[in-house]
């Protein structure tokens, strides 16, 4: 007498739990799908024990899954696209092309200089910039508003590559031209205390694309990052990391990497200016640096 092969309902529970798990991880679409794509699967193997209706109901909520995270995929696909987030560095990115960047310069208006520090910093002669620059300032800012050629051969002078990798380092003089350019096309208004604030404000911002790491990150936790500028043998900058992104990169020897991007603020502009720099970027164990002669940039 032959036994009975026993049935089992592993299969269909499993396709039931990676399902709802799909659909929690809308956030994270490209793992979201794959967990649907799993629960469907688990389920026709099920079916060849005993169908049943956890695993039916694994199937449904996985097809659920799979339409949810698909539709969310290429949204993110197509914004990325739009943006230019995903092309390389070298792809024509301009300064309107990295929000992140423009979201960092804009907050640092939030925290603005007073006139009094303004004219006590030019009375000092501890400002590198002058009424000249302000001047200028504006005069870029108007030729690059709603011109995007333009604002990619400003970015050029602010741009370095390594391999695969991008750096765009914004002096006080670059952001101050971004935002003030950013306002005239939005609302055509500004003022030169904006623009003096921003002048004088001593910050760095620099922005970092396409780092390769073995994780994924994001500004949720910045914990395992860490960017500071080396200069004069042994001192260092610290910077403050303000957003982070990471996108599948390359198919690896047993898992995916991933390309990264960070940025992050300097409080420390006029004591590198006219000099020779290297900005590091740590992510958990992996480090990448760009040397910069700072001198060389407005």
């Amino acid at each position: 007498m032959k036994k009975e092969k026993k049935s089992t309902q592993a299969w269909g529970i499993a396709s039931l739990i990676l399902s709802i798990l799909s659909l929690f991880l809308w956030f994270a679409p490209y793992i979201g799908i794959f967990l649907a794509i799993a629960a469907v699967v688990f389920y026709g193997i099920q079916k060849k024990y005993k169908p049943t209706g956890v695993a039916t109901a694994g199937l449904v909520i996985g097809i659920i899954g799979i339409i949810v995270n698909g539709i969310i995929l290429l949204i993110l696909v197509g914004f990325l696209a739009l943006f230019g987030l995903g092309s390389s560095i070298d792809g024509g990115e301009t300064i309107s092309d990295h929000p992140s960047i423009e979201t960092t310069l804009e907050g640092s208006l939030d925290n603005e200089t007073s006139v009094e520090d303004i004219e006590a910093k030019e009375q000092a002669g501890s400002s590198i910039y002058n009424e000249d620059d302000v001047t200028n300032v504006v005069a870029e800012a108007k030729g690059m508003a709603n011109k995007e050629s333009q604002k990619l051969d400003f970015a050029k002078q602010y741009r370095f590559t390594e391999d695969d990798m991008g750096l765009l380092v914004f002096t006080p003089y670059a952001s101050t031209v971004a935002i003030i350019s950013s306002s005239i096309e939005k609302y055509d208004e500004y003022t030169l205390d904006d623009v003096r604030s921003q002048l004088y404000s001593n910050f760095l911002t620099v922005n970092l694309v396409g780092m390769e790491t073995d994780e994924m990150y994001s500004s949720w936790d910045t914990s395992d990052l860490r960017v500071v500028i080396e200069f004069d043998t042994n001192k260092i900058c610290r910077g403050e990391i303000s957003d982070v992104k990471s996108e599948i990169g390359d198919w690896t020897a047993s898992d995916w990497n991933y390309k990264t991007s960070i940025t992050a603020g300097f409080k420390c502009f006029e004591e590198i200016h006219n000099k020779k720099v290297r900005f590091v970027f740590v992510a958990g164990n992996q480090k990448e640096y760009f040397d910069v002669d700072m001198s060389k940039l407005k």
